[in-house]
C-alpha cells in the first residue's frame, strides 16, 4: 500500500522504537516491499522512546526544514501515525502516512484522508494462543523438548509464531 502511494518513488521517514523485536521485524518487511521499487528510499529512523511527542516533534521540523525532502511517513508502532497526521493537518501539507493499530484516533484521521492505511492487529486473538498453547504444554506435556519440532510433521508445537 505505501508504495502503491508513493506510485514507487519517494523519501521515506520512519517511526519507530529499536530493541523490540516485533517492530524491528516491522521495518524488515517495509525494507523488504520497498526493495521491490529502488526509486523508493528510507531516509531516516527515528526512534520515539515510546513518547509520541517525539514523532510530533520530529514531524513538525521536517515539514518546516524539509518538506520537498520527505514524501512519506510510516509508524510502526501506535504512538506516532495519529501525531504525523496532527502536524500534516495543522500544516496543510499531503504527504503519505502508514498507521499501526486502530486505535480511535488513528481512524479519524484515515476518514479524514490524512493517514492512508494502518496495519491492525488482533490482541485478543494473540493472547488468546499464547495462553492455549501455553495450557496445552502444561496439560500434555510433549515427550522432549529437545526434538526437532519443524522437522516433525505430529508437532504439537506450531513451528512458527508470528
Amino acid at each position: 500500500i505505501a508504495a502503491k502511494q508513493l506510485s514507487g518513488k519517494g523519501n521515506v521517514v520512519v517511526f519507530t522504537m529499536p530493541g523490540q523485536t516485533n517492530l524491528a521485524e516491522r521495518l524488515n518487511g517495509y525494507k523488504f516491499a520497498f526493495s521491490e521499487h529502488p526509486a523508493i528510499k528510507i531516509v531516516e529512523v527515528v526512534d520515539i522512546k515510546g513518547d509520541p511527542r517525539i514523532a510530533f516533534d520530529t514531524t513538525n521540523e521536517m515539514v518546516e526544514k524539509r518538506r520537498d525532502k520527505v514524501d512519506g511517513f510510516v509508524c510502526l508502532e501506535a504512538l506516532a501515525g495519529k501525531e504525523v497526521a496532527e502536524v500534516l493537518d495543522r500544516s496543510k501539507v499531503t504527504k503519505m502516512v502508514m498507521a499501526m493499530d486502530t486505535d480511535e484516533g488513528t481512524l479519524n484521521w484515515i476518514q479524514k484522508g490524512v493517514i492512508a492505511a494502518t496495519i491492525a492487529q488482533k490482541p485478543f486473538t494473540m493472547a488468546y494462543y499464547g495462553v492455549k498453547m501455553l495450557d496445552d504444554l502444561q496439560h500434555r506435556k510433549p515427550p522432549s523438548l529437545d526434538i526437532n519440532w519443524a522437522q516433525d510433521p505430529f508437532s504439537p508445537l506450531p513451528t512458527f509464531v508470528d
